[in-house]
C-alpha cells in the first residue's frame, strides 16, 4: 500500500537529526517538538506556560523537554535583544512582588554554596540514602530530570548514579537544562557515565562555568578547537597519535593567532619549501611573522612572503659596499626565483631552530 501525505494548506518542518533522538525522546518531549515547529511564535518567545496549557502538562515538564532538547543540540536558546513592553511589566511586576520567603531562600542557597570548597571534587559532593533521594526529588520536581538524564545516557540509574545527578542540582544549584546538555555532551564524546559527567560538572563549576549559556559556549570553543587539533594533525600527518609536550605547546599557541586555517596551511607550505621537511618550531617563526606584520587573511600572509622575499634578492644581489659581491657569485643570483632567494635568507637560522627543537 502506498502512502503520501496530505499536507493541505500547512506544513511543518523538523531538522533531520530528530530521528536519531527517537530511542530516547518521550512521548512529551515529541509532543513538545511538534507544538514548537507548529506555532511559530513560541520559538520566538517561548512561554512554558503557553505550552503547558496546549499539551495538557505542567510548565516545569515544558521546561525540562525543551531542556532535553536543547541538550540534544535540535534547539538552540538566545536572548531577544528587545522585550517587549509587555513582557518587561511583567517581570518587573514579579520581582517587586518576590515575598520576603523567597528572599530568605536566596540567602540559604548563597550560604550553601559559600560553604563549599573553593574547589569542588566529586568527593564533596553529598552522599543521600534511598530515602532521601526520594525527599529531595519530590521536594524539588526532579523525577523528570532523572528520566531525560537517563534517555540521554541510555541507562537505567541506580541509587548512587541518582544520587550524583541530584547532588548536581541540590548542592551545586546547576540547571536542568545545565545538566541535560552536559550529559548530551559527555555522551557525544563516547563517556556517557554518571561518574564523567559528576566529574566534568565539578571542573566547570570551578571555572565560572554555571549557567546553560555559559556551557553552550564552552562547549562551542572546545569543539572549535578539537576540529583545529584534527586539521592540524591531517596537516602534519600526525595520526591519531598522542602528542608531545612540544606539539601541544605550538599548537596551542597557533590556535591562540586564530588564523583562518588556510594561513596556517599557507605557513606549512612555505616551511617545507625551505626546510624540506616538517620543522614546527620553522612553521611557528613564519606565523609569528604573520603575526606581527598584522596578517589577518591567506591574501596578506601571501602578500607579505612576496615582499619580504623581494627584500631578501634585493639584499643578495645587491650586497653592501663595504663588502661588494662577486661578480660570479652575482650571475648565480640572477636565475633564482624568489623561492631560492626565501630559502637562501633562511638557511643560516634553520641549525638554530632545528637544535631548538
Amino acid at each position: 500500500m502506498k502512502l503520501e501525505f496530505s499536507y493541505q494548506s500547512e506544513v511543518i518542518v523538523l531538522p533531520g537529526a530528530v530521528m536519531d533522538k527517537l530511542p530516547t525522546a518521550s512521548e512529551q518531549d515529541l509532543r513538545l517538538l511538534l507544538l514548537l515547529s507548529y506555532k511559530k511564535e513560541l520559538l520566538e518567545h517561548f512561554d512554558p506556560a503557553v505550552a503547558a496549557e496546549e499539551l495538557g502538562i505542567s510548565e516545569k515538564e515544558a521546561e525540562l523537554s525543551v531542556a532535553f532538547w536543547r541538550g540534544a543540540g535540535i534547539l538552540k536558546g538566545s536572548r531577544g535583544k528587545k522585550k517587549s513592553e509587555e513582557t518587561a511589566a511583567i517581570l518587573k511586576e514579579a520581582a517587586r512582588e518576590k515575598s520576603a520567603l523567597e528572599k530568605l531562600k536566596e540567602e540559604g542557597e548563597k550560604d550553601r554554596r559559600r560553604a563549599l570548597p573553593a574547589a569542588v571534587v566529586p568527593g564533596d559532593l553529598p552522599c543521600y540514602t534511598g530515602r532521601e533521594v526520594e525527599e529531595i526529588v519530590e521536594k524539588k520536581g526532579l523525577t523528570q530530570l532523572l528520566k531525560e538524564c537517563q534517555s540521554l545516557l541510555g541507562k537505567v540509574f541506580n541509587v548512587s548514579e541518582s544520587n550524583k545527578i541530584l547532588a548536581l542540582s541540590d548542592t551545586l544549584h546547576l540547571p536542568d537544562e545545565y545538566i541535560l546538555l552536559l550529559c548530551s555532551y559527555c555522551k557525544s564524546k563516547g563517556k556517557g557515565t554518571v561518574p564523567y559527567v559528576t566529574a566534568t560538572a565539578c571542573e566547570l563549576y570551578n571555572d565560572g562555568i554555571t549557567t546553560g549559556t555559559a556551557l553552550e559556549e564552552y562547549i562551542a570553543q572546545r569543539e572549535k578547537s578539537h576540529d583545529f587539533i584534527n586539521h592540524l594533525r591531517h596537516l602534519l600527518g600526525l595520526g591519531s597519535r598522542k602528542l608531545s609536550a612540544k606539539e601541544k605547546r605550538f599548537f596551542e599557541n597557533w590556535e591562540k593567532m586564530n588564523f583562518p586555517f588556510e594561513v596556517v596551511v599557507f605557513a606549512y607550505e612555505q616551511s617545507v619549501n625551505v626546510t624540506s621537511e616538517l620543522s614546527l618550531p620553522h612553521m611557528n617563526a613564519i606565523l609569528e611573522g604573520f603575526v606581527k606584520a598584522g596578517v589577518k587573511t591567506l591574501q596578506d600572509a601571501q602578500k607579505q612572503s612576496e615582499e619580504h622575499a623581494k627584500e631578501m634578492k634585493k639584499l643578495y644581489s645587491t650586497g653592501s659596499a663595504s663588502h661588494p659581491q662577486p661578480a660570479e657569485k652575482k650571475s648565480d643570483f640572477t636565475s633564482f626565483d624568489s623561492e631560492d632567494f626565501f630559502s637562501a635568507a633562511k638557511k643560516k637560522s634553520l641549525e638554530k631552530l632545528k637544535n631548538e627543537e
